[in-house]
């Protein structure tokens, strides 16, 4: 009961969440609470830190049930992998969020063109049974208690009894994988994921290897979780605040897609794609899970001149197809590689604030309207934006069609959106990480004129 009040002092401390986000926990969508009556609202607001405190138990300690069982199923698929590989470079994600797995996908390439090796990635949730209801819980979180969600992230962004619980976790897991000692083998590693980091670290630091550790965060904030006297170097977004305890971090940006030298005319892009010239193009993009709520989004905006709406559903198994309501042409979109294409033939782009999909969305000549950002890593995305002024933040419905219609009708508005996410945009983001990690390494010889996937 001490500790939980303890939780409960330091949750609601100042420092520790900020009223920006305390406010905005439990005004996402259909989950605001703000018409109820204050005494239920105080209620709410006090149950919170506890459900907090017991989900944050309860993922530990299922974590901890399934150490012998994890460390004998990537023993034995690890290991027969690492066996085919000599001395290659590993890029280590978890494919809790599209982007993580993007980001792994992007440097895989990069470095392969720019060294002519080309390093293994590997998705823990791929090789380890349980992370895959790990990641199910937690899109099942995002769906029914995003605020949920929010508080934890919150809370273990700073130093509490919470941070250090987890890194004695890490430590305690990593120290119980013999796997790891094949990976001992790589030359370097890349993580894309907070978490896949911090445990990479913490057996560093159990076994004391002298292995090159890298960090590429994947959001324009960055989370201590990350933070680590193991790691090597960081590479953050140009917004994020660096970790206080080391100088090697790189703000080169997020890694996004391979840039065009120039950006192609959106009427050339939709006549690629067989889209009506002459009718307004909004583009919604749901994430890789495809979150977004497409519907209520449409109906929102049934008053609008007949437009046509591209929903881009993600990894759901939707048939690509086209349909119309409203007297707007609807096409359904599952995930495609053309995706780049998209949201450059777009007028207007309205997504969640998933930090792959924002870095490469401010290199294009689209404006962005943030709609009901998932509470923690996204809703930190979508202020350091706002507070630029590069996109459009919205929270409630009736305010999306107003902010989509103003930047359709008001040229002024919209120039001023893109040439601020066009003044914070890193294209070169990828080829620079790379760079620096080859130049840092020593190991590899790059000639100076050798060409980076970013420029072709």
């Amino acid at each position: 009961m001490i500790i939980l009040l303890q939780v409960n002092k330091m949750l609601h401390r100042p420092k520790i969440i900020t009223k920006r986000y305390r406010s905005t926990w439990l005004n996402t969508g259909k989950y605001s609470f703000h018409c109820l009556h204050p005494s239920i609202r105080t209620s709410i607001m006090g149950i919170i830190p506890y459900l907090c405190v017991i989900g944050f138990v309860y993922l530990l300690t299922r974590l901890f049930s399934i150490f012998p069982y994890l460390d004998h199923i990537l023993t034995v698929t690890l290991g027969e992998e690492v066996d085919k590989l000599e001395k290659k470079p590993f890029i280590i994600h978890a494919s809790i969020g599209h982007g993580h797995c993007r980001a792994a996908e992007i440097l895989q390439r990069e470095l392969k063109l720019q060294t002519t090796i080309n390093p293994q990635v590997l998705d823990l949730v791929l090789h380890a049974p349980y992370w895959k209801s790990i990641k199910q819980n937690y899109y099942r979180l995002l769906q029914h208690a995003p605020f949920l969600w929010g508080g934890m992230y919150k809370s273990t962004d700073v130093i509490t009894i919470w941070t250090l619980l987890l890194k004695n976790v890490l430590k305690a897991c990593m120290i119980q994988n013999s796997w790891l000692t094949e990976i001992e083998k790589a030359p370097l590693i890349i993580s894309t994921h907070p978490i896949v980091t911090a445990m990479l670290a913490e057996w560093k630091k159990a076994r004391h290897i002298q292995l090159p550790l890298y960090h590429v965060h994947t959001d324009f904030g960055f989370h201590q979780v990350a933070e680590h006297s193991e790691v090597n170097g960081y590479f953050l977004s140009n917004l994020a605040t660096p970790p206080a305890h080391t100088s090697c971090y790189y703000q080169f940006g997020i890694p996004v897609e391979p840039k065009r030298q120039t950006l192609l005319p959106i009427d050339y892009n939709k006549k690629k794609y067989s889209i009506h010239l002459n009718k307004k193009v909004i583009m919604i993009a749901g994430g890789g899970e495809g979150l977004a709520p497409f519907e209520k989004i449409i109906h929102e905006c049934k008053w609008f001149p007949p437009s046509i709406f591209l929903c881009m559903t993600g990894l759901k198994h939707h048939k690509q197809r086209i349909y119309t309501q409203y007297g707007h042409e609807i096409h359904v979109i599952p995930f495609t590689s053309a995706f780049s294409d998209y949201v450059q033939l777009a007028d207007v782009l309205i997504t969640k604030a998933g930090g792959l999909t924002l870095a490469h969305a401010l290199t294009t000549n689209t404006p962005v309207v943030l709609f009901q950002p998932i509470p923690g890593q996204e809703t930190e995305n979508a202020y350091l934006l706002e507070e630029k002024e590069a996109v459009c933040f919205v929270q409630c419905i009736n305010q999306l069609s107003k902010s989509v219609n103003k930047l359709l009708r008001d040229p002024v508005f919209r120039d001023e959106r893109i040439r601020n996410a066009h003044h914070i945009s890193r294209p070169d983001a990828t080829r620079n990480i790379i760079q620096q990690i080859v130049c840092d390494h020593g190991l590899f010889s790059v000639p100076l004129a050798s060409k980076s996937i970013a420029e072709y």
